[in-house]
């Protein structure tokens, strides 16, 4: 199969997502940098990126526990089509200093072929403790994938396969 490339716009404030150097491209996902604490709506100055709400201006931003935040990954991307975009949680950004962090990485939608905006997640502190943001920090990453893209149709009957049909790959044992 011949991959298209992924194209990306880095957005004011915002960094190009990357691999691990160390790594090369054997990492599965890219690293994406927080821009900024954002609305979930697009600017209406700049609509490829979403409204920003706390501009970070050399100062942190404290998620305290029970608390969630969106925020914008500072890049647009156009996905080739027959791909889609997933943006997971990083497995380092849950472990600080030794200890386990209790962060949710919310709003994990598939970007489409046809998205153009800015990328943003929404990030719940289910912690004990407070949680600092800073600009630039690595929480997450996107993963892209190929997707089926082919039509779909309805039948009247899906006959009963080896697995039963009692629940999700059910074996009837």
């Amino acid at each position: 199969m011949l991959f298209q490339p992924v194209k990306f716009v880095v957005l004011p404030g915002g960094k190009l997502p990357s691999r691990n150097p160390e790594h090369g491209v054997s990492d599965a996902g890219l690293d994406c940098y927080v821009r900024a604490i954002v609305s979930t709506e697009p600017d209406e100055k700049t609509p490829s990126m979403r409204k920003t709400l706390w501009d970070f201006c050399n100062e942190y931003y404290s998620l305290l526990p029970g608390e969630s935040v969106s925020v914008g990954l500072g890049f647009n991307v156009q996905i080739p089509f027959g791909m889609a975009g997933f943006i997971y949680p990083r497995g380092s950004s849950i472990v600080k200093n030794g200890e386990r962090i209790h962060l949710t990485v919310l709003n994990t939608n598939p970007i489409d072929h046809g998205f153009t905006g800015e990328p943003w997640v929404e990030l719940r502190n289910d912690g004990e403790t407070e949680f600092s943001i800073l600009h630039g920090s690595k929480l997450v990453q996107l993963v892209i994938q190929p997707v089926w893209c082919g039509p779909i149709r309805e039948v009247g009957v899906i006959r009963g396969g080896p697995r039963g049909h009692k629940s999700n790959g059910s074996t009837g044992h």
